[in-house]
């Protein structure tokens, strides 16, 4: 649940970064999709990448006291607020080139990080449900 829970940290610190490069003139602001010198990535060089860099984040703050991992996912979305006080309203319908998610503008991205969360809640209490039944089983 842990890992779960530290990974949206992760992703809203990084959206807050890529709309940041984007906001700075950036050409590749979310570094996914293309290399920097243009070229495509193939969705397994991707994945590969997104892989690592969570599995990476994961392993940092693994074994942190919940505080801890609390204080990792305010300082997140601390972030988030204090972008969300600078943008106009302009600046949250802009597109970020490269950008999957919702419907590529700014705020479009920004609002991604509610559903990834309650995704994430879903899969890790679902997870421990079944451990329950599985113990309460055997």
């Amino acid at each position: 649940m842990a890992d779960h829970f530290v990974h949206l940290a992760l992703i809203e610190h990084n959206f807050v970064g890529m709309i940041r490069r984007h906001l700075a003139g950036e050409a590749n602001p979310v570094g996914l999709r293309q290399r920097d010198d243009g070229s495509d990535r193939p969705m397994e060089e991707i994945m590969k990448m997104v892989h690592k860099m969570t599995e990476d984040w994961a392993s940092e703050h693994r074994g942190k006291s919940f505080s801890a991992l609390v204080a990792v996912t305010l300082a997140g979305r601390a972030e988030t607020l204090k972008l969300l006080a600078e943008l106009t309203d302009e600046q949250l319908l802009e597109k970020l080139p490269g950008a999957p998610w919702s419907d590529g503008t700014i705020g479009g991205v920004l609002s991604v990080n509610g559903m990834h969360g309650r995704g994430h809640f879903k899969w890790a209490t679902d997870g421990l449900a079944k451990q329950d039944a599985e113990a309460a089983a055997s």
